[in-house]
């Protein structure tokens, strides 16, 4: 057999190259659709948190803020219906004080009707004509249908005669009644002899005007326990001050005896060293200054007794606490017994 020689075909190659010509093509076509595809990184170089976080504290602000809005609203809408309700409602200060001082009145009233009826109780003679005029006393003060000839004090065999009548207290039975106990004290002779008793008076007490409703009843109220135990301190009420040199000591003394020279007169001349009002129409028996001080704001304090006479046969004897401005000519008295 002969052998075939190789023989050169020029298309085979073109078509090769042709071959690989596409094949290149299709592998650059994929590359670029890859790349495509493919994200670029990221070039920035700031970095953010997780927003949770912040998203919940955002979150109880304004959840906290609109609760607050709320209270707040219905707070001045409350307190705007109170005020409204007050101004309604409001109390007139004149007119409390008025109804306030009415009271006190009437109850000062009341306790001295009281007396009245009591010193008219205990004052009768046992003359007849003395009887009758008791008795005519006694009617204003006594309800209908109480007879005087029943409350127990018509009979003596001597003159009986109220000398002194002391309030003790008054009790409220019934206050829409206006029924009242009235506790008094009275002291009373019968002939030479004195006697004390303690009377309950049970009243009824209408437009200023008292009446008996019952037959008064006596007692003996007890002696209440102390239970004030305080204890006498004669520097009690010294002020805090310093020690003052004898020589203006001696003159801060002499002022206080010229003081209370004029003061127990209330000589005309005491206004030029005091503002203090002159007991007046008594003399000075002496002043004993016991201590002298200089006090914080400057002033002088006097603190000692001073004894006097509106008739020399009795002497009365009174501390005092004085308080002295120095003047450029003499002293003047600021306040005396802290007044």
């Amino acid at each position: 057999m002969t052998e075939r020689k190789p023989v050169f075909n020029p298309q085979t190659v073109t078509s090769k190259k042709r071959l690989q010509k596409k094949g290149q093509s299709k592998n650059k076509g994929l590359a670029l659709f890859q790349r495509k595809k493919k994200t670029d990184p990221s070039t920035r170089t700031i970095r953010f948190a997780p927003r949770t976080a912040q998203s919940v504290v955002s979150f109880m602000f304004f959840s906290f803020f609109l609760v607050m809005c709320v209270v707040v609203l219905m707070t001045f809408g409350r307190v705007d219906t109170l005020s409204r309700i007050a101004m309604s409602k409001q109390v007139n200060k004149e007119e409390l004080v008025t109804n306030v001082n009415n009271a006190l009145k009437d109850t000062e009233q009341l306790r001295y009707e009281g007396m009245k009826l009591a010193d008219r109780l205990f004052t009768i003679s046992h003359k007849d004509n003395g009887k009758k005029y008791w008795e005519e006393q006694l009617a204003p003060f006594l309800a209908t249908g109480l007879n005087p000839n029943d409350l127990g004090f018509s009979t003596t065999s001597v003159d009986r005669i109220a000398r002194n009548v002391r309030f003790i207290k008054m009790d409220t039975i019934d206050e829409k009644e206006a029924l009242y106990r009235l506790y008094y004290d009275v002291r009373f002779t019968e002939g030479d002899t004195w006697q004390q008793v303690q009377v309950i008076l049970p009243v009824s007490y209408e437009g200023q005007e008292m009446k008996l409703i019952d037959r008064p009843s006596f007692t003996n109220l007890a002696t209440t326990e102390e239970k004030n135990t305080s204890i006498y301190q004669e520097n009690r009420f010294t002020p805090k001050g310093s020690d003052v040199k004898d020589e203006e000591k001696n003159k801060v003394t002499e002022f206080t005896q010229r003081f209370f020279e004029l003061y127990v007169s209330n000589d005309e001349k005491l206004a030029l060293i005091t503002n203090v009002q002159g007991l007046g129409r008594a003399e000075l028996v002496n002043v004993e200054p016991k201590q002298v001080l200089k006090i914080n704001n400057g002033n002088y304090y006097v603190q000692g007794v001073y004894t006097f006479a509106f008739d020399e046969r009795n002497p009365l004897t009174s501390n005092f606490m004085l308080e002295i401005k120095p003047t450029k000519e003499s002293y003047y008295v600021t306040k005396m017994n802290g007044e």
